[in-house]
């Protein structure tokens, strides 16, 4: 298990710099074994050094690539599953768990409205952020699938963790969708505010 400060979604990708030794012990053991890791949210404390406490949700990620740079390794992985720790064990050398994977309902099929109010707030807030400077050129569209597209926008937009963490831990997918949109409102609020000179 890698405890960070910030989570990550499936299918997001991310980038690690790994540079502790017990990270770095994990990351061979993973690499020998051909298998993937947990990645939480931390609660409280720090990445490096331990004793932080962590939720039980989180995702399971594949290892993409690797490369090695002075003494550490940098690791690209990308979201699968959802998870949830069923049990904490012992941080030797590691932090370990055991997890069950969360799988969605199959047939999933949220409504046409969902999926454009999604898209509205992410285009609205694209192009408020564009005013604040930011270089938005490079931000892909939103996929299709809905939940992605949710997932995906809380990747590009300031999401606070704990709301990004409320919406991975939602069981229902339209309930995560629902966060999703209502935390994209919230952030474009501010934003709102803030060009005003509120």
């Amino acid at each position: 298990m890698f405890p960070l400060g910030r989570g990550i979604f499936p299918p997001s990708w991310l980038a690690l710099r790994i540079f502790e030794p017990r990270y770095l012990e994990m990351i061979d053991l993973c690499t020998r074994r051909e298998t993937g890791f947990g990645v939480v949210l931390i609660e409280r404390g720090w990445e490096v050094g331990g004793g932080d406490v962590r939720f039980d949700v989180g995702v399971a990620v594949t290892i993409v690539e690797i490369g090695a740079l002075e003494g550490q390794l940098m690791v690209t992985v990308r979201g699968e599953d959802r998870i949830r720790v069923v049990e904490w064990l012992e941080d030797d050398p590691f932090p370990q768990a055991r997890v069950e994977r969360l799988a969605d309902p199959p047939g999933f099929v949220p409504d046409r409205q969902t999926r454009s109010r999604l898209e509205r707030e992410f285009t609205r807030g694209l192009a408020m952020l564009s005013e604040l400077g930011m270089d938005t050129r490079s931000v892909s569209p939103l996929p299709e699938d809905p939940l992605i597209a949710a997932y995906q926008a809380l990747d590009v937009f300031p999401v606070p963790d704990y709301d990004r963490q409320m919406v991975l831990e939602a069981d229902d997918p339209a309930d995560r969708i629902e966060q999703s949109i209502e935390a994209l409102e919230v952030v474009n609020q501010l934003v709102e505010a803030r060009l005003s000179g509120g």
